[in-house]
């Protein structure tokens, strides 16, 4: 059964992820967006929308070295150069899945550092993230937070920097680290049987160390 929100819709994560040219939201441009909704413990995956924004020179000549070096490896580049005039049906794309995603479900932006991502998609969908809630899932912050307890992070293997291996690895990571924090509240239950068994045996021993029976 699905946790429903105060709107009365289902719950559900938005996982997001970006590529750009850069990381200013301001004067950077968006190259690749994908967005996924998943149930709460990211175990189904509901729908899914990527796209590749076109670019141009004028895009890429402001590009520092190392970002056009990593984009022309993955390939990233190959895909989006000489699409330019696809830039505003992508942006529909993204909206109209968005749209059609917040008429179900009450969404819960989620990835590696959300806020950035939004950022970025708030020039050109500002509408559809307003109505995004408001609570977010960061596994930047879990991540942190697993280091600080001293829990071995799981799947660290680095991605390649396109959206869909980016979110692969995140849900994967958000789902072991789920797992583990399941398996620490199990380990650290005992049967209340067994609890109350154990707290008599110590009562009775004590009464017998002081000779009362």
């Amino acid at each position: 059964m699905s946790k429903s929100s105060e709107e009365g819709k289902p719950e559900r994560l938005l996982w997001i992820d970006i590529e750009t040219t850069g990381l200013d939201p301001e004067h950077d441009t968006v190259l690749e967006a994908e967005l996924r909704v998943t149930s709460m413990d990211a175990k189904r995956v509901m729908d899914s929308r990527h796209v590749v924004f076109g670019v141009g020179d004028d895009t890429i000549m402001p590009m520092t070295e190392e970002v056009v070096a990593m984009h022309t490896a993955n390939g990233l580049l190959h895909d989006a150069f000489g699409r330019a005039s696809d830039f505003h049906h992508q942006v529909t794309v993204l909206c109209v899945f968005a749209e059609i995603q917040l008429g179900r479900w009450t969404l819960h932006p989620a990835g590696s550092n959300p806020k950035f991502d939004l950022a970025f998609l708030e020039r050109f969908m500002p509408e559809q993230i307003k109505s995004f809630h408001h609570r977010m899932l960061d596994l930047d912050s879990l991540r942190m937070a697993f280091e600080a307890a001293g829990l071995d992070l799981p799947d660290q293997t680095p991605t390649d920097h396109r959206t869909h291996t980016c979110l692969d690895r995140d849900i994967k990571q958000y789902r072991t680290m789920l797992q583990m924090l399941g398996n620490l509240q199990t380990s650290g239950k005992q049967p209340k049987e067994k609890t109350n068994r154990k707290r008599i045996d110590h009562a009775i021993a004590n009464i017998r160390k002081e000779g009362l029976c």
